[in-house]
């Protein structure tokens, strides 16, 4: 993959690059002026962490007398409660929206006094810029001590997010985009926006929001988020915080488009692996993410040909400062290899399986109930296992796959 060179007017005055000037000289010998761009802030937008452990016995017997709908005091917050459909793979859910936490409680898949995938927290933007990484990984292991009996974290999931002026995406950024991921969206028509920390674009119209991969994976997403903002009724708070990163720059009327990349629990653990780090907490993610960044873009990228890449690109991948600088890793997925020989059949088992069944139009639920009724389901637990993937995480995957088998016809 090939980069521009950059320089700025007073570099070209005496022929030297500036790898921080706004003027990019292509390889076909093109020259692109992104001086009108402006970063108008880069942040995490989103962190989800995960937590392994039973739910404590007191907390259970709570649980039960609590009124769905009804608010609740706790660690100093007053907490909206609800009850969750099995969808959502958690019985219960704690929001308070302005502190910037949601707090997902009690698996579907574990009984209370079973250790379990019991408790995922998630955090806003404001939330997570309001502490140090080592002051909210003590808050949200602070929620866990007391929610779960010998909890111990088991993911973290971070949504980095960088938003830019000045700039609007090309009507052909389907065709010029290099990615992994065989899942590809791009919405039209303000129809709908269903917004929540799982989620962070919706629908919106005219080649405003493109989706690239799984959220199981590392999914790509670019959107115009001042649209965003304004349906959520968070315009005000988003302007503000524009206006302060650019110490009053930022343009309120004119569009903001954000690039996302959303790391799913499992990638963080496969980059941070390679490493030969451990990747379990938002701490621990926190001196990664510059990396993480730069891996993302890299790997998912907008191109001027082929291997040449675009220099809006280069520029959102290089320019970026996050809370500690990059270390120059190469960052690559390093996935646990099964102990098992079989492991390779077991998979393509389940994906046999998914293709018989895709056509009767089961859900992922009931399919993942007719696994464990097989004779097979203890090595193919183990196997699961070893991948670091939770139910609820099959839930999804099998999610994705039956859908797929049924959309391009794989269905037996």
């Amino acid at each position: 993959m090939k980069d521009s060179l950059r320089f700025s007017v007073s570099s070209l005055a005496r022929n030297v690059v500036d790898p921080a000037g706004r003027i990019f000289a292509e390889q076909s010998g093109h020259l692109v002026d992104l001086s009108a761009v402006q970063v108008c802030w880069v942040g995490v937008d989103t962190v989800r962490q995960l937590y392994t452990g039973a739910v404590q016995a007191d907390i259970g017997a709570w649980l039960e007398r609590i009124e769905p709908g009804s608010t609740v005091r706790l660690w100093g917050h007053t907490w909206a409660t609800g009850k969750l459909g099995k969808a959502s793979g958690y019985r219960w859910r704690f929001q308070n929206n302005e502190l910037g936490v949601v707090i997902l409680l009690g698996s579907y898949y574990a009984l209370f006094e079973q250790s379990g995938a019991h408790l995922k927290i998630e955090m806003s933007p404001h939330f997570i810029a309001a502490r140090s990484p080592e002051q909210l990984q003590a808050w949200v292991d602070r929620v866990a001590h007391y929610l779960l009996h010998d909890y111990r974290p088991s993911g973290v999931a971070v949504h980095l997010a960088v938003d830019v002026q000045g700039w609007t995406p090309p009507q052909d950024l389907e065709r010029r985009f290099v990615t992994r991921a065989r899942r590809f969206s791009n919405y039209s028509g303000i129809s709908a926006c269903d917004f929540d920390l799982n989620q962070a674009a919706a629908t919106y119209g005219r080649g405003e929001t493109w989706l690239f991969g799984s959220a199981a994976s590392l999914q790509t997403c670019l959107y115009r988020k001042d649209l965003l903002a304004t349906k959520l009724d968070k315009i005000d708070y988003w302007n503000s915080v524009w206006s302060g990163y650019t110490f009053g720059d930022h343009q309120p009327e004119a569009p903001v488009f954000r690039l996302e990349m959303r790391f799913h629990h499992q990638v963080t653990a496969e980059l941070a692996r390679s490493q030969t780090r451990e990747c379990v907490t938002y701490a621990q993610a926190a001196p990664l993410l510059a990396d993480f960044w730069r891996y993302a873009l890299d790997h998912n990228r907008l191109e001027t040909a082929k291997d040449h890449i675009a220099p809006i690109w280069q520029l959102l991948r290089d320019d970026p400062q996050w809370i500690t600088p990059p270390e120059g890793l190469a960052l690559c997925r390093v996935r646990k290899e099964s102990v098992a020989a079989i492991g390779r059949n077991l998979a393509n088992v389940v994906g046999n399986l998914a293709s018989v069944v895709a056509r009767s139009s089961v859900d992922p639920f009931f399919f993942l109930q007719q696994l464990k009724g097989l004779s097979i389901w203890p090595e193919l637990k183990r196997y699961y296992a070893e991948r670091d993937l939770d139910q609820e995480d099959l839930i999804e995957r099998f999610r994705e796959t039956l859908e797929s088998r049924r959309l391009i016809g794989k269905a037996a």
